[in-house]
């Protein structure tokens, strides 16, 4: 062979050997990756270094305000200490800590400028939780008298199923002047906030951008109670609402998840959550809290007694003026509040403005609607050809049927208010002028209201042709679209309201931090079981979907471990009488969780599920039967139903014939459980005609060979 022909050879030659050693060098690479990643562990769908940084789980939120502080609440997904930087400028330079490995903290930043703003950033350890954004900022609460402020009243917002409040919180981030601080009516979840993640569905994942920077101030309505089964606790009994029996220290002494996620001045005589009170320019404030009427109006008495102050406001979630379009349907200032300017409260979904009464023209604001599902049946008995709206002279001035939320602005003695549909358009309005020797309140009148056919929910047909077939204000364009044909002029916001998508988060955040070594003995699954509950508050009502499976499997997995090592723990723990209820439940749902690959765990939920108590065989049954899709676990339940149905004397604490109420897990099980756990929705009779154990039992024997497990949504569906 030649030389020339040797030279070609190798040039022909290089380029696959660079291949073999491209290829060998990959090969190399892929072999310590692959070795590498036995480092690694997956959450999820997801891949995280076992040292990986804590992340905020929730954002932070600010709370407790006044002029010389400020508080600022937030969560990461591991117990580690951290600490807020601020500043009056981006640069921060100051630095308070919030102590103590934690998940949810809570620092209160002292001896601060009033009305004056201050930057901040969060971090833990080395790890930056908060980027550094202008938008993460406070200002303190105006002292002066003659500073021009607004605040924003929020109301019974806590729906997921509804696409309403998401708009709102749109509306709201639009608002000008930006409001300085929010207040909320109560039922910030209206699905019986079971655990602290429902806060993060409904309040912190739609408005997280808002309440970064914006002073958030809510009472406690009875959805935020939680019905406490174990107890046998309901505050919507009756005797709850004679006056000082609604008593706040009940939601601390069942560590209710409310009081943990949001923090109270705690300035009654008897420190407690409720009622308390804060100070903003020349107004006052006096929150209920679900302290009870009593107790409420004796703080307000005090705090509207100071002569210091022009305007003087008290909220609630059930007491003001019997103001909107039903009877009776309120638990009433009687008399009313001692010069009081006005009240807002909710539980009734809708809006309504009263006329002014008592010897100080109070006003009061059912303000019931900034999300949830519109109230169906308030007006039907007020609604005439001759009274459209169902308004009650000299007791209301205007109603409402649709979301919304109130601005109001206060410029010394003057006081704005304003009321928006999601779309920006004002539908109601007030003013009160206090400059003159005597005070005036002057609300828009009846044909001034624009009533927007689109945003109308719940209507009677009565209604409906009132309001909106006959509407001569309005035409109808097709598809939900309507014009404004009237020759009144319509206030609206005046800019853009920048849409986004419907939640700023995922329902639940799944935490990204690595599985702890198994608890060595059960006091440390103690421990753990009760760290995984303050989470979860309840298994014993079927209302999850596989996201929110997901969040209890990973934070099992991450506290207990991955392996079957602590399962005699959590038998141990499901067993013992004397924890709490919810802890033996989370201990249960640890056992579901390993029941998917341990057969030993299966045979101790069907141990289980022949258990006295109701809470565990109720709940051994729902896992066996809607996680595993046991259908024989399904067959017990009804079986041990229908056998209790008929007990003589009955079983005191769950009578399964009892009328029931939200405090009777049998109540809970017939109107929630089973129209859930069968997949019947809202449009089906079952949901709403809230029949009977035994109708259950009726339906259950006549349709469960037509009933089909379906893995993926673990539940069951007729199939036709």
């Amino acid at each position: 062979m030649s030389y020339d022909e040797n030279k070609m050879k190798r040039v022909v030659n290089r380029p696959v050997r660079q291949l073999l050693v491209a290829g060998l060098s990959a090969g190399i690479l892929l072999l310590v990756s692959f070795v590498s990643s036995s480092h690694w562990r997956a959450v999820g769908s997801r891949w995280e270094a076992p040292d990986a940084p804590p992340t905020l789980l929730r954002h932070p939120y600010l709370q407790k305000g006044t002029t010389r502080s400020m508080g600022i609440a937030w969560m990461i997904d591991d117990e580690q200490p951290c600490t807020v930087e601020y500043g009056l400028t981006q640069k921060l330079g100051r630095v308070v800590e919030s102590p103590g490995n934690r998940r949810m903290h809570f620092a209160e930043i002292t001896k601060l400028e009033p009305d004056t703003r201050y930057y901040y950033r969060i971090r833990s350890g080395d790890t930056w939780l908060t980027p550094p954004d202008e938008s993460y900022h406070f200002r303190t609460h105006v002292a002066s008298k003659n500073k021009p402020f607004s605040f924003v009243v929020l109301g019974d917002s806590g729906q997921p199923e509804t696409g309403d409040q998401c708009p709102l919180a749109d509306l709201l981030s639009a608002l000008k002047p930006k409001p300085d601080f929010i207040i909320h009516t109560g039922d910030l979840s209206q699905r019986w906030a079971l655990d602290e993640a429902e806060y993060d569905l409904l309040t912190f994942g739609v408005y997280r951008d808002m309440l970064r920077n914006t002073p958030f101030y809510p009472t406690q309505g009875n959805h935020d109670w939680v019905t406490d089964w174990e107890h046998g606790l309901d505050p919507l009994y009756p005797r709850y609402f004679q006056p000082g029996k609604l008593d706040s220290r009940l939601t601390e002494r069942f560590d209710m998840p409310f009081w943990r996620v949001f923090h109270s001045p705690r300035d009654n005589e008897a420190g407690h959550v409720g009622p308390f009170s804060f100070r903003y320019g020349n107004a006052v404030f006096v929150c209920e809290a679900g302290a009870g009427k009593g107790a409420g109006r004796s703080l307000a008495e005090k705090r509207f007694a100071d002569d210091d102050v022009t305007w003087r406001f008290f909220y609630s979630h059930y007491f003001g003026m019997s103001g909107n379009a039903v009877p009776g349907g309120d638990l009433k200032w009687d008399p009313p509040l001692p010069n009081c300017d006005m009240t807002f409260r909710g539980h009734i979904h809708v809006y309504s403005r009263s006329a002014p009464y008592g010897p100080n023209q109070g006003v009061d604001l059912l303000v019931g609607c900034s999300g949830s599902g519109i109230g169906n049946s308030y007006f039907q008995a007020m609604v005439t050809p001759k009274n459209p709206h169902g308004l009650r002279p000299g007791i209301t001035e205007w109603n409402e049927k649709c979301p919304h939320l109130v601005h109001v602005l206060i410029d010394g003695p003057k006081l704005t208010l304003k009321s928006y549909y999601p779309d920006g358009l004002v539908f109601d309005s007030l003013v009160i002028d206090k400059s003159g020797d005597k005070k005036t309140v002057v609300g828009m009148r009846p044909d001034q209201h624009p009533v927007h056919p689109y945003w109308q929910r719940g209507l009677t047909p009565l209604m409906k042709k009132l309001w909106v077939d006959e509407n001569p204000k309005w035409r109808s364009l097709g598809s939900g679209a309507w014009e404004y044909v009237g020759r009144e002029p319509l206030e609206r916001l005046g800019r853009t309201i920048g849409r986004r998508s419907r939640y700023v988060e995922p329902r639940f955040v799944l935490p990204r931090r690595r599985n702890h070594t198994r608890p060595a003995g059960l006091r440390q699954a103690r421990m753990a079981i009760e760290q995984l509950m303050s989470i979860h508050y309840r298994l014993g009502r079927h209302e999850w979907d596989q996201t929110t499976y997901r969040y209890f499997e990973d934070r099992f997995r991450h506290l207990f471990g991955n392996g079957d090592g602590s399962l005699p723990l959590l038998v141990q723990l499901a067993s013992d009488q004397a924890l709490p209820v919810k802890h033996r439940l989370g201990a249960l749902g640890g056992l579901g969780v390993l029941a998917r690959r341990s057969q030993v765990a299966r045979d101790h939920l069907v141990k289980f599920s022949a258990s006295d108590d109701f809470n565990i065989r109720f709940s051994a049954d729902i896992i066996r039967s809607c996680w595993l899709g046991e259908r024989e676990a399904l067959d017990d339940l009804f079986v041990w139903m229908k056998r209790e149905s008929t007990r003589k004397p009955p079983n005191p604490q769950f009578n399964v014939n009892a009328p029931g109420h939200y405090g009777n897990p049998i109540f809970v099980l017939r109107r929630f459980t089973f129209p859930a756990l069968f997949s019947l929705g809202k449009e089906h009779e079952y949901s709403e005609s809230r029949p009977t154990i035994g109708e259950w039992i009726e339906f259950y024997e006549k349709n469960k060979s037509r009933l089909q497990y379906h893995g993926v949504e673990q539940r069951y569906r007729l199939v036709r």
